[in-house]
């Protein structure tokens, strides 16, 4: 059901239907998948395929965080730090933030370092904020790269090339 869902959402193989998509997102994630509650907490984020549910994406992005699903905590910190349909709290966002850090999500690493900069939750430590914001970079997060480029222009040239090694295939 998760992989018909895929086929759904980016119209491989037939019509792209984002409806279709959810409703096998939404069997899948009640069957336990933890990619499916992931992509249904998205679908309920930006409105894919069902209307706007802030709610109901945290719901299913916490499904998928408890998993250990790196993204979601991700996305799950976000909703927290910024206050987004849930109440604004520095320490939960914290908490889902280093989680999904510890597993190398870029977004998470990328959220992780702006509560650094910001001193959000945490000390403000720009070292920190830099390493990890360097670190998200490096797994190819355009957000992480912008921010390295704003900060630091005239960066080394190990550094400037930190997010095209991303791009490159290794056997």
């Amino acid at each position: 059901t998760y992989l018909l869902a895929l086929t759904y959402e980016n119209g491989h193989g037939t019509a792209k239907d984002l409806v279709q998509a959810f409703k096998c997102f939404k069997m899948s994630a009640e069957k336990g998948e933890l990619k499916a509650a992931h992509k249904l907490g998205l679908a309920y984020l930006w409105a894919e395929g069902v209307e706007e549910d802030i709610p109901a994406a945290a719901k299913w992005l916490k499904t998928a965080a408890s998993g250990g699903h790196a993204d979601s905590q991700a996305y799950l910190g976000m909703l927290f730090s910024y206050g987004h349909g849930v109440e604004e709290n520095a320490e939960i966002a914290l908490y889902w933030l280093q989680l999904s850090a510890k597993q190398e999500s870029a977004i998470g690493l990328r959220e992780l370092a702006r509560l650094y900069e910001a001193g959000e939750g945490v000390d403000a430590d720009m070292a920190e904020a830099t390493k990890l914001m360097a670190k998200a970079a490096s797994l190819g997060d355009e957000k992480a790269k912008a921010w390295i480029d704003k900060k630091y222009p005239n960066k080394p040239d190990w550094l400037k090339g930190l997010g095209s090694l991303s791009d490159k295939k290794f056997l």
